[in-house]
């Protein structure tokens, strides 16, 4: 799904003269970070329902600390890379994000009807 992303992105910045290539790279770096933010979240969760006293507490503010900071570097990566304004860049980002996860749930409708039709 990464490279449909980076021809959304292309696409809708289709005025910073970047390649293709170049919003590809730029998916790929916000991929691993998610992969890892979410990882971190996993292991927060974790802790947090073993209810502990004061730690559950304390990793409740990690994991809404977490969940912001994943939607702010997001925004920040391409606010920073695209260097365009705040007011565009929050309008991209927006439409950015509904059209991949439109796609993406596409994108795995098929796949799990190709899973359940071939097994």
């Amino acid at each position: 799904m990464m490279p449909f992303l980076a021809l959304i992105q292309k696409i809708l910045f289709v005025f910073t003269r970047k390649f293709y290539v170049e919003h590809l790279i730029l998916t790929m770096h916000n991929h691993a970070f998610l992969f890892i933010a979410i990882f971190m979240i996993i292991i927060v969760s974790a802790v947090e329902s073993a209810q502990i006293p004061y730690l559950s507490a304390l990793f409740n503010y990690i994991y809404i600390a977490l969940v912001i900071w994943i939607f702010l570097y997001l925004f920040l990566s391409l606010k920073f890379y695209f260097e365009r304004g705040y007011f565009l860049t929050s309008f991209l980002f927006l439409s950015i994000s509904l059209i991949y996860f439109f796609v993406s749930s596409i994108g795995l409708s098929v796949f799990t009807a190709l899973f359940f039709i071939l097994s």
